[in-house]
C-alpha cells in the first residue's frame, strides 16, 4: 500500500525485537507482516467492564517506548470499534517523540533515528 509506504519502511527498519503497539494492531499486521499488539484499553471490549489495570499497562507501555524497546502506531479517529484505547495525548510525555507519518502518529523514544 503506497499510502503507508513511509510508515511501513520505518517499521521495517526497526530491530526485530522491537514491540509494535497500535490502536489497530490487526490492520497494521496485515500491512506490515510484523506482529503488533493492541495498546491498553480503558474497558474490555468483550464485556465493557473497566480495565482496572489500565494505568499500570499505560505506564509499562511508556517505559518500553522510553527504553527504545517499543513503538506505537496510532491511526486517526476511533480505532477498530473501540474509542476506549490509549490516545496520542496520553502518550505526550517527556522522553517520547510523536511524528506524523502517512496520516498515522508514530510514537517512539525521544531522539530515535527511526
Amino acid at each position: 500500500p503506497t499510502e503507508q509506504a513511509q510508515l511501513l519502511a520505518r517499521l521495517d527498519a526497526l530491530p526485530a525485537d522491537t514491540v509494535v503497539f497500535s490502536n489497530d494492531a490487526t490492520t497494521l499486521y496485515f500491512l506490515s507482516e510484523r506482529p503488533a499488539v493492541s495498546v491498553p484499553a480503558r474497558r474490555w471490549q468483550e464485556s465493557e467492564a473497566v480495565n482496572e489495570g489500565f494505568d499500570d499497562e499505560l505506564a509499562d507501555l511508556v517505559d518500553l517506548v522510553r527504553e527504545g524497546r517499543a513503538v506505537v502506531v496510532l491511526y486517526p479517529g476511533p480505532a477498530f470499534f473501540n474509542d476506549d484505547l490509549v490516545t496520542a495525548a496520553e502518550l505526550d510525555v517527556a522522553g517520547i517523540d510523536q511524528v506524523e507519518v502517512d496520516g498515522a502518529v508514530l510514537v517512539m523514544a525521544a531522539g530515535s533515528p527511526t
